[in-house]
Order: structure tokens, then sequence, then C-alpha cells
């Protein structure tokens, strides 16, 4: 892990140095999409090789691959992900092969998503700042199920304009993982409540009430929205607080919030009109609302990233596709090193 993400830096800070050095002020330099190519396949390789310790996530999903059946898939609370293990089971036996493809499927949405958004010399960059994001890499080697379904949601997203496409990868997404439904409801929702004052609005109240700790609100939410089996009921055993830091956290309503300010900067002083953009703020506003909400369970991280996931897009998208009357060459440096920053502080911590 820690060769991992000691690469991770290295690369991060030559890129860093490459995107401010450059002698035009605004443009960034070329990076083929080979070098896209190298980065993913070496992330790949790590997250499928995560070392497995005994009854850790990775060692369960392990265990599940080698004991599936066509029983399961049927009884599984995520048929979605079940059929998926199933039939790579029934199509060899070996567990590292199964990580490898999985992995590949995890970042499979997060090129679908660039390929279809950026010009293909920004990919890399893009790509860069996904890696490095606090909980990718978590999503990847321990909510594996949830990764693989974040990246179905990813690619029907990137499908909104084709109504069968978006409608089978959401339901994909969704029968992967349930804990999608409320990324994907909320996008759905935006497509209809378009309005940004009215997200910020329910954002702010959510941040109020979770810094009061009304608590009715949060055990609605729980019995309701996240018991949607016995993994997330987990989550809120007070045995499970005990062996992870709970209460109100502010760092990471800082991380959260931080997106939110530069996404309204984007929007509202930059004028970036953006339709997707502006579906995906709102969604990234109204999932993290939830999570506010629930912020005191134990691995409230993983409740987080359901929104965090689009962090990347709402930081460099703007900044990646248009001409904006900002040294974007500067804003891209300092968002990758913000960044980087955070998910080293946290990794250290």
């Amino acid at each position: 892990m820690d060769f991992y993400f000691y690469t991770l830096i290295v690369i991060t800070s030559i890129t860093i140095l490459l995107i401010i050095g450059g002698d035009e002020k605004d443009a960034f330099p070329s990076f083929s999409i080979v070098w896209a190519v190298l980065l993913s396949v070496f992330v790949i390789y790590q997250l499928a090789f995560f070392p497995i310790t005994l009854y850790d996530d990775k060692y369960n999903y392990l265990n599940t691959f080698k004991t599936i059946d066509y029983l399961t898939v049927f009884k599984s609370n995520d048929p979605g992900f079940s059929f998926y293990t199933f039939l790579n089971r029934s199509l060899y036996a070996n567990g590292n092969v199964f990580f490898v493809v999985t992995a590949i499927m995890y970042l499979l949405g997060y090129w679908f998503f660039t390929l279809k958004t950026f010009n293909r010399n920004y990919i890399f960059i893009f790509l860069l700042m996904v890696f490095i994001s606090f909980g990718f890499t978590g999503y990847g080697v321990n909510t594996i199920r949830g990764g693989f379904a974040l990246s179905l949601l990813f690619i029907a997203m990137a499908n909104r304009k084709n109504i069968p496409l978006f409608i089978i990868f959401a339901l994909l997404a969704a029968f992967s993982h349930k804990s999608t439904v409320i990324p994907l409801a909320a996008f759905i929702i935006s497509n209809f409540v378009t309005r940004h004052k009215i997200y910020l609005y329910i954002w702010a109240v959510a941040l109020v009430f979770s810094f009061l700790n009304i608590g009715f609100i949060s055990q609605f939410l729980q019995n309701n929205i996240f018991s949607v089996d016995d993994r997330s009921a987990g989550y809120f055993d007070a045995t499970n607080a005990l062996r992870y830091k709970t209460g109100f956290r502010t760092d990471f309503v800082i991380y959260s919030l931080v997106p939110i300010l530069v996404s309204y900067y984007y929007i509202n002083h930059l004028k970036v009109k953006d339709v997707l953009y502006s579906k995906i703020f709102n969604t990234y506003l109204l999932t993290n609302a939830i999570w506010l909400l629930v912020i005191r369970m134990a691995f409230t991280d993983r409740v987080a990233y359901l929104s965090w996931f689009l962090i990347p897009v709402l930081l460099l998208y703007p900044l990646l596709k248009y001409k904006l009357p900002i040294n974007q060459r500067l804003w891209v440096a300092t968002t990758l090193f913000v960044y980087l920053s955070f998910t080293t502080y946290m990794y250290f911590k």
C-alpha cells in the first residue's frame, strides 16, 4: 500500500510541475492517452493485488467468489453483483483474476465518462485526480461492491440522453449495490428540479440539523434507507463505533464544502452553463446532505463517498472543458495539490 501511495505522490508532483511550468498561461501540457492507460494499469494492478487479511472485506469477497452458486444469486441483497460474481466464477476459478477483472470494471465507468466528456489530452489529468481523491482506494479494495456499482452509475450518467442505456446501467448499478439508489435518485430529481439554490438550502439545513444532532432524522434514515441489509446496519452498531472515530466530522464537512464553493464560483461568477455539470452539482448537494444527517455513524466515509465520487468532476470539469477567464493552469495544479495533501493527511493520520 505504501508503494502504491508514494508512487501516486511522485506522479502527481511531477504532473503539477509540468502543468505550472509551461510557457503558455492557460494551456495545459499535452498528456498522451498512453500515459492515462499506463497509469490505469498501475492502479488496477495495485487494487487487484492489495494484500488480503483474514476476515477483512477483501477476504470476504474472495470467500464469496469461491463458494457462490446460482441459489446465492437469488437470495442476495445485491443480485446484480452476485450474478457478476457467479458469472466470473463460472468462467474461471482464480480469485486473483476475479480481482483484476473487478478492478478493471471499477475504472471502466471513469474511463467511459472521460472519453465522452474531455479532450483525450486531458484524460490523464482527470484520472489522476480521481485516483488521488480520498475514498477512491477504499472503494476499490474494501467496499468493492459499492465501487463496482458507482462505476455503472457513472456510465448511466454519461448516457443520460440515451434513455434506454441510462435505464439499463442505472438498474444495474442499483441492483449491484442498493446504496447507489441515493445518488441515482438525486440525479433523476435534478432533471426536474434544476435551481441550485434549492439544493444549497437543503444542504445548509442538513448541516445545521447534523451539527445540532437532531437524532430522530438520523434514526429515520437508518431505519428506512441504510438498514437495507446486515452490512449497512452494522455501520451503526455500537461495537463498530468503538473501532472508528465517530461524531461530527469537521474534517469531512470541510472536505465536502470545498467543491460546493468552487462549483458555485464556476456557475455563478464564471458563468459556466453546462447541463450535465449543473445536474452533477445538484446531485452532489442532495446526496451529501443525506450523508450529513447520518454523519455520526461509524464508517461515515463510506456513505459520504456516495457524493464524494463526484468531486473530481465538480472541480475539474469546467477547467478541462471550457476556456475560462482565470489562470486555468494554476487552478488545475492547485486542485491536484490540495486534494493530494488532504489524502496524504488522512493516510498518515
